[in-house]
């Protein structure tokens, strides 16, 4: 027993060590939906069906797509989670129907910092700016409501809900420190405090999603003193097992008090900055600012810091190869870290990261057993939407919102940000059921409304059947149309066809919902 246990573990590292890999047209798929979201073109399909390739051409000009951008929005929505549906603040509070706004209000407030976020990063900007520039994006919206003005110096004449997709460079116009993304009204809508936590939850925060660092996930053996419940404040700045994360957490929360509320849910407080405020951190807590033991004067100084953090670039990397992996990393990963560190901090390019991810042999492997790789990964709402779009050219919606934005995000799999913080990695009932529904949707508008380069009149008879079953099969897979493929699906064509009088349309939009909810699709 002993020796056949040996001889399965050699035989697993061997397995290990030597990776195989996808498909040049899989490949192709798993990239595409990764950097832009949507599948690739059927032109892009045949320019990999030769041995020799240029994917380093292939993910430069992935990476300069405007789509890189759009997508990066939900990406780092996933992590950031400030895509939420609700804030304390609504709609009414100033004075716009709810019944009109509700959705567009939240999703603008939510996308604010991911969208400076989204734009540094395809806009080859140093990824440093995300905590140090004095800019951000906004729409109409935001430039209305918050004091925010374009840095091209133009204003919305009116207000049209229809008009929201266009975000510009923009200024805060209150005194706010120029820190990024920290000093988004978006971030801190979503991440508010009161006069008990005095800003700790927001300082863990910023911790944990710039550096990596999880006070929630330090190991502590926590013994605290007898009188703590007595006296809180005396034993967070005293008791040994207090100080463990307090030391440095308070400081960094005492920093953030231009952005500290006296109520909650009142507009006007939530949003102006209230530069009044910023010494009050000193005496509400009885700490002075201070970033990890350096003492700073203003939260200014704190974006600098965490610019000039090793830790902040270490996580960035982190960040982008768990995007890309879709794996929890280990120690084993650190060297990789360490190599794509010293070619990333040189200009702070966030592309650097990803083009070094998406060449690498563990990006293209497709050993699914093995523990070095977490193998095909399951499609995002956001990625499901995008590709059936792209494809028929519908749109599931209502004429207030996408429904796989608000109504089917978590069933799809997805992250509201409030009750889900983790993407599905597999298919349930519920996922496979909007599937089921969007894929119906779209198989029906595509017989309605045809797909350009298809003809979806033509019958199993035609000679160019098989041709367009191969081309679907491509297109919507990534995969040839083998033999096997080619019958079982006919044969699913014949069956529908005869049992629908012989309506050709009938036959067609059950395979294509077919198609569009089968593994292959909605795995990448």
């Amino acid at each position: 027993m002993i020796w056949l246990w040996l001889a399965c573990a050699q035989e697993q590292e061997q397995t290990e060590q030597t990776p195989q890999f996808i498909s040049h047209t899989r490949l192709l798929r798993r990239m595409s939906l990764d950097v832009r979201g949507h599948l690739p073109s059927l032109e892009e399909y045949a320019e990999v069906q030769t041995d020799d390739v240029d994917w380093n051409g292939i993910v430069v000009d992935m990476l300069e797509s405007p789509d890189f951008e759009a997508h990066l929005v939900h990406r780092f929505g996933d992590l950031w989670h400030t895509r939420v549906d609700k804030f304390d603040i609504v709609a009414d509070d100033f004075n716009l129907d709810s019944s009109i706004w509700w959705f567009p209000f939240a999703r603008s407030i939510g996308e604010e910092p991911l969208r400076w976020m989204a734009h540094v990063a395809s806009h080859d900007k140093p990824w440093t700016e995300i905590v140090t520039s004095d800019t951000t994006l906004a729409n109409d919206l935001l430039v209305t409501l918050f004091p925010i003005e374009y840095v091209d110096g133009s204003t919305p004449e009116t207000l049209d809900i229809d008009n929201l997709s266009t975000w510009k460079e923009a200024r805060y116009l209150d005194g706010r420190p120029p820190v990024g993304v920290l000093s988004t009204n978006g971030l801190w809508w979503r991440y508010p405090t009161d006069a008990f936590n005095m800003n700790r939850a927001r300082a863990a925060m910023l911790t944990k999603m710039l550096l990596c660092d999880d006070y929630l996930a330090r190991p502590i053996n926590f013994t605290a003193s007898e009188n703590i419940l007595e006296n809180t404040e005396s034993a967070l700045q005293e008791d040994p097992s207090c100080l463990t994360c307090h030391a440095s957490l308070d400081p960094l929360a005492a920093s953030m008090f231009g952005f500290w509320w006296m109520e909650r849910f009142n507009p006007l407080e939530t949003t102006y900055y209230h530069p009044e405020r910023e010494l009050m951190g000193l005496e509400m807590m009885g700490v002075s600012p201070a970033w990890f033991g350096t003492p700073v004067s203003t939260f200014t100084e704190v974006g600098v810091l965490i610019a000039q953090d090793t830790r902040f670039a270490q996580c960035t990397i982190r960040q982008s190869m768990e995007m890309l992996y879709d794996r929890t990393l280990s120690a084993k990963d650190f060297s990789q870290i360490s190599n794509i560190q010293e070619t990333f901090t040189v200009d702070y390019q966030y592309k650097t990261i990803w083009k070094a991810l998406l060449l690498s042999e563990e990006y293209a492997s497709e050993n699914l057993e093995s523990p070095a790789t977490g193998g095909d990964r399951m499609l995002s709402p956001y990625q499901l939407q995008t590709s059936m779009e792209q494809f028929s050219g519908y749109k599931w919606q209502t004429t207030e919102h996408d429904l796989m934005d608000i109504r089917y995000r978590t069933m799809a799999g997805g992250i509201d940000g409030f009750q889900t913080f983790d993407r599905q990695r597999y298919p349930n009932l519920s996922s496979a059921l909007v599937t089921e529904r969007i894929a119906q949707a779209h198989a029906v508008y595509i017989i309605n409304h045809g797909v350009e380069g298809f003809d979806f009149n033509i019958t199993f008879q035609d000679p160019s059947f098989t041709t367009q079953l191969a081309n679907l099969r491509l297109w919507l897979h990534g995969k040839s149309a083998d033999d096997l493929w080619v019958g079982q699906t006919l044969e699913l064509w014949i069956q529908v066809y005869d049992a629908s009088n012989q309506s050709a349309d009938t036959a067609w939009e059950v395979v294509l919902s077919a198609l569009l909810q089968d593994v292959d699709f909605v795995r990448y």
